[in-house]
């Protein structure tokens, strides 16, 4: 048996231009097989034609009539599949049945559009056949399937903040404002490395632009604890102690009896934050600052004698002031008529 041409560029059809027969092997080829096409094969049952008899005195001769294809039955695979060729497996080795004869059909291919590019040659061989597949009974080709095309949008902060606003909303979680962007975008998915989203093409995202929180800065609340009796203008002032409370704005030091600073009143008279400061102070009649109008943290720093006359067990008259000492370092006591002493906590001012 010479290599026999089942398909080439003359085909017009999926059936092959002519049959083939086995005698002991064959080997089917499928050269430059068209992506997507497959050979199969069927078996061909033959008509037998019927002679006709010559009627007795009639010079007729009946017409001769030629074999015909009445069916054809599917080459099959033991596991219920078609024997086939494919981009896969291109070839394969035949040896049933033999001396039946067979036909090739191409399927996946559409021979109106352009002439077939291929050629499927049958030939004898003398192969041995070890498996299945050699016998076209091997799985057709999956087919992958591209990824379909994706579009991305990106959240314009990268790493996002721990607090952010987005469409009027605050978020104190990067999964709640991935969740809100998942309701409006169905199918999107989130990748936290690249602050991306990405959905199926034709997707249409929304702005993703967000917003930093901006850290609420509680001020600091400067309070003069530092209490002052201004001296022959019986005004009582507060100045700052030289601790964290401490406005900056107050300057200028007010000095105690070793003449080390003591405390810090303002420069100049008026409102500085919360604070009211116009009581003037003077050091030996000259003018050196403002201290404040009043304190919110000042000690209790004056002991107070209350005498309840109506109360039982009351030794009247109360006791009065009897004598006052002041120690070098400007500390007060006061003496009373009864014998207890009172002792200031702060200096003097203007010891």
């Amino acid at each position: 048996m010479q290599p026999t041409t089942l398909f080439n560029p003359s085909s017009i059809s999926g059936v092959s231009l002519v049959n083939f027969t086995i005698d002991s092997q064959v080997t089917v080829a499928a050269l430059g097989l068209p992506a997507g096409a497959t050979v199969t094969f069927e078996m061909v049952q033959i008509s037998s034609p019927v002679r006709e008899t010559i009627c007795p005195g009639s010079c007729e001769i009946p017409p001769v009539q030629f074999p015909s294809e009445t069916a054809w039955q599917p080459l099959m695979c033991c596991e219920g599949q078609p024997v086939r060729v494919n981009t896969a497996n291109p070839y394969i080795v035949l040896d049933a049945p033999q001396h039946v004869r067979l036909r090739a059909l191409v399927t996946g291919y559409d021979f109106s559009a352009a002439p077939f590019p291929g050629e499927i040659i049958v030939y004898p061989s003398t192969s041995t056949i070890t498996n299945d597949v050699m016998r076209g009974c091997c799985a057709d080709p999956v087919a992958v399937v591209p990824p379909a095309p994706q579009v991305t949008a990106t959240v314009s902060i990268c790493p996002v903040p721990a607090c952010f606003t987005w469409g009027g909303a605050q978020y104190s979680s990067i999964a709640a404002f991935v969740n809100d962007v998942k309701d409006l975008v169905p199918g999107a998915g989130y990748n936290p490395t690249t602050c991306t989203f990405s959905a199926p093409a034709g997707t249409v995202f929304p702005d993703l632009t967000i917003v930093a929180c901006v850290p609420v800065v509680t001020p600091t609340t400067y309070c003069p604890s530092f209490y002052l009796d201004v001296c022959g203008c019986n005004e009582v002032g507060y100045a700052y102690r030289d601790n964290a409370l401490r406005d900056p704005a107050a300057t200028v030091q007010i000095l105690d009896c070793l003449n080390q600073t003591a405390a810090y009143v303002y420069p100049t008279s008026g409102v500085t934050g919360s604070v009211r400061h116009e009581v003037p102070y003077y050091e030996n009649a000259v003018l050196v600052g403002y201290a404040a109008n009043q304190s919110d943290c000042a000690p209790s720093l004056r002991a107070t004698t209350v005498v309840n006359v109506a109360a039982p067990n009351i030794t009247l008259p109360a006791p009065t002031l009897v004598a006052t000492a002041v120690s070098t370092t400007g500390v007060v006591t006061n003496t009373l008529s009864n014998g207890t002493t009172v002792v200031s906590n702060e200096p003097a001012a203007n010891c």
